[in-house]
């Protein structure tokens, strides 16, 4: 009668124990698999970007009423013609993404597409404005407005293209 010498690893119980276990037949060890979270539903990123559409409609409703005061203004104009559009686009948004349908997806990116497009058309018409001679404020800042036309363009991007490479937006918006 051989016996086996424990490993230093194990101690002769737990050896004894694994050689019982597995000379069971027609058993395999148990594997265990933990549920991962799952990415469906109106939560995390999904939910802060939610939030923040919310948000940006009713600033742009507000700076629609607010650019009616100023009319003579090109900066006022240029808002009055894009707060109503972009508060729109992000209303819609936010409901169809809380309904969880496809169409939201396509109506967040438009809204910051539209949001980009306005503040790059702000940005030009103050640059515009500050840089005539009728302004009386001095020279507008040609490496400012390129800084600030580059910026809009890399965040609008980059927001965007969140909702198209998120498995949480891929996920949840599926009907």
């Amino acid at each position: 009668m051989t016996k086996t010498q424990p490993t230093h690893d194990q101690s002769p119980v737990t050896q004894q124990a694994d050689q019982q276990y597995f000379a069971q037949s027609g058993t395999q060890p148990v594997q265990y698999v933990l549920a991962a979270k799952s990415l469906k539903g109106v939560q995390g990123w999904l939910q802060f970007f939610v939030v923040i559409l919310v948000l940006l409609s009713l600033g742009y409703i507000n700076s629609f009423f607010g650019s009616l005061n100023h009319l003579s203004d090109p900066v006022a104009v240029v808002t009055m013609i894009f707060s109503p559009i972009i508060a729109t686009l992000a209303l819609l948004a936010v409901a169809f993404i809380t309904m969880q349908k496809k169409l939201g997806k396509w109506f967040a990116a438009g809204t910051y597409l539209a949001n980009t497009l306005f503040l790059l058309i702000k940005s030009i018409t103050v640059f515009s404005v500050t840089s005539s001679s009728y302004s009386g404020r001095g020279p507008g800042s040609l490496p400012q407005l390129l800084g600030s036309v580059v910026t809009t363009i890399v965040v609008g991007g980059l927001l965007i293209s969140y909702f198209f490479v998120s498995r949480r937006v891929k996920e949840t918006l599926v009907n």
